[in-house]
């Protein structure tokens, strides 16, 4: 007599014939152990190899999203380096927010467009620079924590470095564009 015997682990079905023979218990209870066993040791490696898989797709993706910020970064500071501030709407949210230290929040494109105009008139902010600390995604938000560095010339032509960390969110656009949400920055004293 034959019998199905069907095991579902993780959405995969896995069929093994159990046989039954009258001519030995012990027979039929080695061989329905023997390919349980089997079984089990087919999931764990399918398991393995899933994790395998997921981890490096995770992995993929976080290195995808970092070249992203990156690139953010790299146009973000061309903008701010070359005293380009008509660049900067176009890199943040319609309804984005930009939070300076000690000043009022800057709501939407156009005010956060006319905040870097004022920020870099007087032509001596040089050498703006980010170092990213930490990126992160969950669904179509991105956070970027970075350190920045900058050089205020004085009218010596002296430069002094400042610094501080900044905090960027990130929408993902439907266009596949990521674009600034929440930009908030502080100064080290």
């Amino acid at each position: 007599m034959f019998g199905g015997y069907v095991s579902v682990f993780a959405g995969f079905r896995v069929s093994l014939v159990r046989l039954t023979w009258d001519l030995s218990e012990a027979r039929y209870i080695g061989l329905r152990f023997l390919g349980e066993g089997l079984a089990m040791k087919a999931k764990y490696a399918l398991c393995a190899v899933l994790l395998v898989a997921l981890a490096a797709v995770g992995s993929a993706r976080a290195e995808d999203l970092r070249a992203v910020m990156e690139a953010d970064n790299a146009r973000w500071l061309a903008a701010y380096n070359t005293n380009t501030p008509a660049a900067f709407p176009a890199m943040y949210t319609n309804d984005a927010v930009v939070l300076p230290p000690g000043a009022q929040p800057v709501n939407g494109q156009q005010a956060i467009g006319k905040f870097w105009e004022d920020r870099l008139k007087p032509g001596n902010r040089k050498d703006h620079t980010f170092e990213i600390v930490s990126i992160r995604q969950d669904g179509q938000y991105a956070y970027q924590e970075a350190r920045w560095t900058l050089n205020i010339i004085n009218k010596t032509g002296e430069p002094t470095k400042v610094s501080g960390n900044t905090v960027r969110i990130f929408e993902h656009q439907p266009d596949g564009a990521w674009l600034t949400k929440l930009h908030i920055f502080n100064l080290h004293q």
